[in-house]
């Protein structure tokens, strides 16, 4: 059975990674290089996750599938909400993997909550409201804590730490290995034909060290 694994890495930029890779400290990419291909991927307008990833769900413009920010407010309502998967106008790829019969598993895809019914497995994405389900189906993240594989959701946040980097880049690491690991539990438990897996440790860390990471950063 032919599948199609996809990883999503938010903000990753090849102004960042060509001297890492150059330094020979990204063996792994390099080598998915060496066998393939590689290209810059131009951002939408405006060019935030909040956009952006709604494009890659339905492969349109965010004129099209309406989602220009974090927030939006509704005609005649003065307060402003959080926008949600509901957010987005037009279909999604989920809809037309299903409608294939294509199990999927999708995690951590920005704007994927509530997570949509779908053949396969969702761990939703994003800022995510704590106490509510989060998964399709909603006993998945009960699942993931059984087996010793939990998902952690949000984290990451710098105004969290104060201005303390080391512990910051800690939570970085804990979060993102503990969503590895769930990860690999998912795609080893799970007869999938499509899988989308995004991390989002690189834009966490890059909104916040950029003049550290950035090698044509002003600073």
């Amino acid at each position: 059975m032919s599948r199609v694994l996809l990883i999503g890495w938010d903000g990753a930029d090849w102004r960042i990674l060509d001297p890492m890779l150059e330094g020979g400290i990204l063996p792994n990419l390099q080598r998915l290089i060496d066998r393939g291909a590689r290209g810059v991927l131009r951002s939408t307008v405006p060019n935030h996750s909040w956009s952006a990833w709604p494009s890659f769900l339905t492969g349109l413009e965010p004129s099209n599938h309406g989602v220009y920010d974090i927030f939006e407010r509704k005609l005649g309502e003065r307060r402003q909400l959080p926008v949600t998967f509901h957010s987005i106008k037009e279909k999604t790829m989920l809809a037309d993997l299903s409608a294939a019969k294509a199990t999927t598993v999708m995690t951590n895809v920005p704007l994927t909550f509530p997570a949509p019914v779908v053949e396969g497995k969702i761990v939703a994405g994003g800022v995510l409201p704590k106490w509510r389900p989060f998964t399709h189906p909603q006993e998945l993240a009960g699942e993931l804590e059984h087996a010793g594989r939990p998902f952690p959701i949000n984290g990451m946040s710098w105004t969290t730490f104060r201005h303390r980097p080391e512990p910051f880049l800690q939570e970085c690491m804990e979060i993102t290995e503990a969503r590895i690991r769930a990860n690999e539990h998912l795609l080893d438990t799970t007869d999938w034909r499509f899988a989308s897996l995004v991390f989002v440790a690189t834009d966490r860390v890059q909104h916040c060290l950029a003049k550290y990471v950035s090698p044509d950063h002003p600073d």
